[in-house]
């Protein structure tokens, strides 16, 4: 895991807490980078608590917003429920570490 997201790993809990996050993964290249490198962007996979609709838009553009923030870099934030495409989905599940679990 990318160690600009380990220093952050605290604020981002936090967050999730915050916002109702039920399960948060990194993906992608911040998940298989064990270095230093930049942060051109994160890939976060999230799954928020059960609410209305309003309070789940409220949530998710909150927690982007919250995390774009805090890494001072743009975000991929997806919903699990949301990939259809059985390749994407499988190449999210190659890399994909947990972060937070509720």
């Amino acid at each position: 895991m990318n160690s600009m997201f380990l220093e952050k790993e605290g604020q981002v809990r936090q967050l999730c807490a915050a916002y109702g996050v039920a399960q948060l993964e990194l993906f992608g290249s911040a998940a298989r980078t064990d270095g230093d490198a930049p942060c051109n962007d994160l890939d976060l996979l999230v799954q928020f608590q059960p609410c209305t609709p309003e309070e789940h838009a409220e949530r998710y553009f909150g927690l982007l917003a919250a995390l774009q923030d805090l890494f001072d870099c743009p975000i991929d934030l997806l919903e699990s429920g949301a990939i259809r495409n059985p390749y994407f989905r499988e190449a999210i599940e190659q890399s994909r570490v947990p972060v937070y679990a509720d």
